[in-house]
């Protein structure tokens, strides 16, 4: 058996607004913004940061005849440069299935960012 993990990504605020929403040119460019901490996405580098850690550790473990394989898949550094992907940004407003659909700042439309 196998278990894929998926780091978490907070939303962007304001996302909903008319402005042209674009990709952050890179991970610095994000990183010099302010998370807020109003749905506590401020907190998803810590909680990421615990799970990265507590796979490493398991991994460096002696492994049993019946421990099922674990991988993480970290998304944080790719995702939070797509401001853009929002089902409430610009970019999204007539996504196909984008009826009916609440508009917040944290889901994306799948396939979602690359």
């Amino acid at each position: 058996d196998t278990i894929l993990w998926r780091t978490t990504v907070p939303g962007h605020p304001n996302c909903n607004e008319t402005i042209d929403q674009k990709p952050f040119n890179s991970f610095e460019e994000y990183a010099a913004t302010e998370v807020t901490d109003f749905y506590s996405w401020n907190k998803f580098v810590g909680y990421n940061d615990y799970v990265t850690k507590a796979f490493d550790m398991r991994k460096r473990e002696v492994p049993g005849p019946s421990r099922a394989r674990m991988e993480l898949l970290d998304v944080y550094p790719m995702t939070v440069q797509r401001p853009d992907g929002h089902v409430s940004s610009g970019e999204c407003a007539d996504c196909p299935g984008a009826e009916g659909f609440a508009k917040d700042c944290l889901h994306y439309f799948l396939p979602g960012p690359p």
